[in-house]
């Protein structure tokens, strides 16, 4: 099953496919406000294609029967629920899981037609959805993009595609250097690992208990720190040597300046 998560539906059933080979299912994950249920049924029925989205309190369900929920499995950890759910006027069925988070009051409620997968693993792909939220926090505060080139629409459009360059260029880049060289932004890392041991803290403060190996097994950063880039700024410009520009970059990858 290949993931997606996309903003909002682009045109045309197959692009959403993403490449997914033929005999291959797709899971999107969608913001929450993107909730129409015959488009996701006629998706799933001709396209094999899945969605997961938040539950939206505006939701009242005909229909809700518990399912059974595999406690031996550690990704459904946080599961508090796994029901079956059907709608009145709506087509195909629809299942909402319900899980905790060990470090808020609030739950987390999912939505999804995907019926087979773990609970734990459909609320983990929904969480793993922020780290593409904060990519376009990036693309504003760091690349410095958050207004639009034009008004019309081929110029937003090649202003999105020339942003998604950029990006990865950098993803690009940045997986060069640590293969080659064995520069690793250290220092983001240790800063993630430090707030998920906070976060752990707090759980543990109100006697609950937050799965650290699920978290860091899912570990997968997105962003580029600020630092990186404005290194790459700086030798571009002036067209440094390759590797003198490498050995500026060592200390800052190290520890925030």
């Amino acid at each position: 099953m290949w993931l997606r998560s996309l903003p909002h539906p682009p045109e045309g059933k197959e692009q959403l496919r993403g490449g997914a080979p033929k005999g291959k299912s797709t899971l999107m994950s969608y913001d929450k406000a993107v909730v129409d249920f015959q488009f996701a049924y006629n998706l799933k029925q001709s396209k094999s294609i899945y969605q997961v989205t938040g539950w939206k309190d505006n939701l009242a369900p005909l229909t809700v029967m518990p399912r059974p929920i595999d406690r031996s499995n550690p990704a459904n950890a946080l599961v508090i629920a796994d029901e079956t759910v059907y709608f009145n006027n709506t087509p195909g069925v629809w299942r909402r899981i319900t899980a905790s988070c060990p470090d808020s009051e609030e739950p987390h409620v999912t939505l999804t037609n995907e019926m087979t997968l773990p609970p734990g693993v459909l609320n983990q792909v929904r969480r793993l959805r922020w780290n593409i939220e904060k990519v376009f926090d990036q693309h504003e505060r760091k690349l410095e993009e958050a207004k639009a080139w034009t008004a019309n629409d081929t110029g937003k459009r090649i202003q999105a595609i020339a942003i998604c360059i950029a990006h990865n260029l950098l993803r690009l880049f940045g997986a060069k250097i640590e293969r080659e060289e064995g520069i690793v932004d250290t220092k983001v890392i240790r800063a993630w690992h430090d707030r998920l041991a906070g976060r752990a803290r707090k759980a543990a403060e109100v006697g609950r208990e937050l799965p650290l190996k699920l978290y860091q097994d899912l570990y997968r950063p997105t962003e580029v720190s600020l630092q990186f880039i404005r290194w790459l700024r700086s030798m571009l410009l002036p067209a440094t040597c390759y590797r003198e520009a490498l050995a500026l970059l060592r200390p800052l990858m190290k520890k925030y300046l």
